[in-house]
């Protein structure tokens, strides 16, 4: 009877899928200011332009008469400026930009060519365009990592040659002719959802590839119950009609050109069949949980370890980040398997610990300095099969030493791991971390509350880890939250019955108290699930003529003739309630802040603890120079470097203050009160060169 209904409800899917036609990817819901949504995507998703107040200069290069329309979009807010202006005059036209993001402006002409200057409130120059015809077109993205150009790129480092551009070109590069090492049949219920059919393969030369077709049946568009049984069943008739796509890796030469040369992950995604048209052709960009596409590598790299930077002064993608990522273990307690005898977990465990020690022997034995540290991955990957996979079954219940109640470490550390680190966390955090700082990877108890304050933020208030959606979605229907709360010793995040509040509560954040000249960049973009904002002056010096610019988004401007201290209050709201904080600004006579007055003296000699470039140099302690980024004036793309470690989202998160302000960091901390101060101020003011 039960596989009579499933078979029912299999069929009724079917017919319904079918009635959508060319969908090849979960359907996005409408969602509320309140509800989380940043998955699958890195917290710094390099904005082209900070917050505030833009000048577009229209102009030409001859005098002749007419007119002009100039149209300006933002990216990500639904905001929409347009400006018409005479010939030959020409003119400048002022926006304000509520939140980091991008724009994109075109003038139209009806005489002359005309010519296009975006500049910043400090009169910087920050993108021009020469007209061509009747149009002059400047676009910035949103996210300088989330484009076709960087996806693009991406495929040009990996695949230079295109011999992978289709799925039938990648099984033949890696030999799956020929045959394959190990094939299973799953669903995977902690990340993703789907039902899922893998391949993998192991070649002579010590590179290995793996393949995995995804499989969705999406009976009712944005409802959890299409993450069910019947993927897996899709997965084992191998049903076109919900076959949303296939992922691809290899492990293999970086340089396609030397055999001999260092072994990188490289991530491709095709088109399914549930998409006759473009069936195996490669993607851009891949939606692989229904919250929208995201370009590739991100949503790869976003659970495979890997960095995610802007591309270099080339154009051409960074070298720090193609080495970034590694492979995960296959976690078998996590799957549901079909009814078919061929695809139980009986019949296939041998195939995952094939596949799970591939991954491991992929891990490096010994790390350079400054690069990933393997330690935790490979204690977690070999402890699950008894330790240098003597076992031959996978075993869940595996502690690592560091989550042992021994050391003075608190009862019950054990389950913390078991209830929250290993089923929510280590997958992904055990790819993370480098010989000089480990932290992030959770190798122990002591490691993981270091980052207490953020675990706060990111579980409990942003709602932006788990990083995955599925998995998120796990966490809050199982007793992690509390588990996870009854060891911090700061939480205090209940609701109005004792509960603890799950992620959507607004949440007010104004930032530090800092000093700048006038007028000064109010920043509330970092506040929680904020729908709306309003900035209000609370005080002021005597006889100071003060306002506040733009009060009604996130980013206003105090604006006065008059230095001294203002106390400022934003108040933020939400279909769940409102939030207040205050702030002190001192305003003073001085100038905005650059990077080459300011900054790089600054990380070249930190005023309280040594250079930066003690570590972060050539010949500092990570010799021969493994360190991701140096800080010496040798390196000429220095502000480039360093830009990539600013979010101009939300500044108080940029690496550049995050890692030299917290015990984590490898160095320890570096940066004074002062330092710290005059690196925010520089990058709310824009991140000035």
């Amino acid at each position: 009877m039960a596989k009579t209904l499933a078979i029912i409800a299999f069929a009724l899917a079917t017919l319904l899928g079918c009635s959508r036609g060319d969908s090849e990817a979960p359907s996005a819901p409408d969602l509320e200011a309140h509800e989380p949504n940043r998955f699958l995507t890195y917290f710094n998703r390099q904005a082209s332009l900070a917050a505030g107040r833009y000048q577009f200069v229209v102009d030409s290069n001859n005098g002749a008469g007419g007119s002009y329309t100039l149209d300006v979009s933002r990216y990500g807010e639904q905001q929409h400026d347009s400006f018409d202006g005479q010939w030959p005059e020409g003119g400048t036209h002022t926006i304000h930009l509520s939140r980091a993001g991008g724009l994109n402006a075109v003038v139209t002409s009806s005489g002359p060519v005309p010519n296009l200057k975006l500049l910043n409130q400090w009169g910087d120059e920050i993108a021009s365009a020469q007209g061509k015809g009747d149009t002059a077109v400047i676009d910035l993205p949103m996210s300088k990592t989330g484009t076709a150009s960087y996806s693009r790129a991406y495929y040009r480092a990996v695949d230079p040659n295109n011999e992978r551009d289709t799925l039938n070109k990648f099984l033949q590069k890696n030999g799956f002719n020929k045959g394959h090492d190990a094939h299973v049949t799953f669903r995977d219920t902690k990340d993703l959802g789907y039902g899922r059919e893998m391949y993998a393969r192991r070649n002579d030369d010590g590179s290995m590839a793996f393949y995995v077709r995804n499989y969705f049946v999406d009976v009712l568009p944005g409802l959890d119950s299409n993450y069910s049984t019947m993927n897996v069943h899709a997965a084992a008739d191998r049903n076109p009609d919900f076959h949303i796509g296939t992922n691809a890796i290899e492990f293999s030469p970086i340089d396609p050109d030397d055999p001999n040369s260092e072994k990188i992950l490289k991530f491709f995604t095709y088109w399914g069949g549930n998409n006759p048209t473009k069936n195996g052709q490669r993607r851009l960009s891949v939606d692989l949980d229904g919250r929208g596409d995201k370009a590739m590598p991100n949503a790869c790299f976003a659970c495979h370890g890997g960095r995610i930077l802007p591309l270099d002064e080339n154009g051409e993608f960074p070298l720090i980040g193609l080495q970034s990522a590694h492979l995960n273990q296959l976690e078998v307690n996590t799957f549901e398997f079909s009814d078919k005898p061929q695809f139980s977990q009986s019949a296939l465990e041998a195939h995952f610990k094939t596949i799970n020690k591939m991954a491991f022997e992929s891990y490096p034995e010994t790390p350079s300095n400054g690069q990933w540290n393997s330690e935790l991955a490979r204690d977690v990957a070999s402890g699950r099969y008894g330790g240098d996979f003597t076992a031959n079954t996978y075993n869940e219940h595996y502690i690592p030493s560091g989550w042992q109640e021994q050391g003075g470490r608190p009862a019950g550390v054990s389950l913390l791991y078991q209830k929250v680190v290993e089923p929510h966390c280590i997958s992904c955090h055990a790819l993370q971390g480098s010989t000089h700082e480990n932290s992030v990877s959770f190798a122990s108890y002591e490691d993981f509350m270091g980052f207490e304050e953020r675990i706060l933020d990111y579980v409990y208030e942003r709602g932006v880890m788990p990083l995955s959606l599925r998995n998120y979605t796990a966490f809050w229907e199982s007793e992690a939250p509390s588990v996870l709360a009854s060891y911090l010793p700061n939480f205090d995040h209940f609701d109005e019955s004792g509960n603890i509040s799950s992620p959507g509560r607004v949440i007010a954040r104004a930032g530090d108290d800092r000093t700048s000249a006038s007028p000064a960049i109010l920043d509330g973009n970092a506040s929680s699930h904020a729908e709306r904002y309003q900035w209000e002056l609370l005080e002021q010096p005597n006889g100071a003529q003060s306002e506040i610019a733009q009060a009604d988004t996130a980013t206003g401007r105090l604006i006065s003739d008059t230095p001294g201290n203002y106390r400022v209050k934003l108040t933020v709201s939400n279909a769940l309630g409102s939030d207040s904080d205050e702030l002190l600004v001192t305003l003073s006579g001085t100038q905005a802040l650059t990077f080459e007055s300011d900054i790089r003296p600054l990380l070249g000699s930190s005023s309280n603890a040594g250079s930066c470039t003690a570590c972060h140099s050539p010949t500092g302690i990570s010799s021969p120079g493994n360190m991701p980024v140096h800080y010496d004036d040798g390196n000429p793309n220095l502000y480039r470097d360093v830009l990539a470690r600013v979010n101009l989202e939300w500044p108080e998160r940029s690496k550049l203050l995050v890692k030299p302000s917290t015990e984590q960091h490898g160095g320890g901390v570096v940066l004074t009160d002062n330092d710290r101060q005059t690196l925010l101020r520089w990058i709310r003011e824009g991140a000035r060169p």
